[in-house]
């Protein structure tokens, strides 16, 4: 007795064929009995056997049993749900992805991108390290750009800070304390047509968690606002 496949089965009643007794255990065998080689929660929960069926209400009770997330390396958490830590920017030195995302078709060669923080000199301590990445169309180059630096409420001044281009040799950055005492990043591509770029930001050892909707990005041809 054993199993074969369809044309195998059809075979046995061709015409003027008569089927053994064995040809007749091996259509029994071949097919699905529906109770018999129906898998049990328990066997689905293993996941060992590779011969029977499962149904939809046995699909449903197996992911109700495996979606919801008990434990991490084997490890429960004491009550409640288990929280995951990602490395998102709530941890130092985590980063918190696209806080900022931009984009103009506006055609300018004297435009400026200004980056506002919510750093004030007068109210807030804290150290940043902003990231932007895009693309300036024009000229074909990419936005790699970096900014460090410490918002320092005692002296009302940005202090060791520093900004870095990467990847290109026409764009330049920088950052400074506004008329509002908030601190500002700039950088200025050759032509802001069709630019584009998004902003991540990293944590410090002090200072807030920057989120989404935190940053202002403002366009202007002036050096400082």
């Amino acid at each position: 007795m054993a199993t074969q496949n369809k044309n195998t089965l059809k075979g046995y009643f061709n015409t003027g064929d008569r089927p053994t007794e064995m040809q007749f255990s091996d259509v029994v065998d071949s097919f699905v009995h529906q109770s018999e080689d129906k898998a049990s929660t328990a066997e689905i929960t293993a996941g060992t056997n590779n011969a029977k069926y499962v149904t939809p209400a046995g699909v449903k009770a197996s992911v109700e049993t495996f979606a919801p997330v008990k434990t991490v390396n084997g490890i429960a958490p004491a009550s409640g749900n288990i929280t995951l830590n990602t490395g998102s920017g709530s941890s130092v030195g985590g980063v918190e992805l696209a806080v900022a995302t931009f984009g103009t078709q506006t055609n300018s060669a004297t435009n400026i991108f200004h980056i506002k923080l919510p750093y004030n000199t007068y109210t807030l301590n804290g150290m940043y390290h902003i990231k932007a990445e895009g693309y300036g169309y024009v000229g074909g180059e990419i936005i790699d750009i970096v900014w460090v630096g410490y918002c320092y409420v005692a002296g009302h001044n940005l202090i060791n800070q520093r900004a870095h281009v990467n990847r290109s040799t026409e764009i330049t950055a920088g950052q400074y304390v506004g008329s509002d005492n908030f601190i500002y990043l700039w950088f200025k591509v050759p032509n802001t047509y069709f630019c584009s770029f998004r902003i991540d930001s990293s944590r410090g050892t002090t200072g807030i968690r920057i989120k989404p909707g935190d940053l202002q990005i403002i366009v202007s041809p002036n050096a400082q606002l």
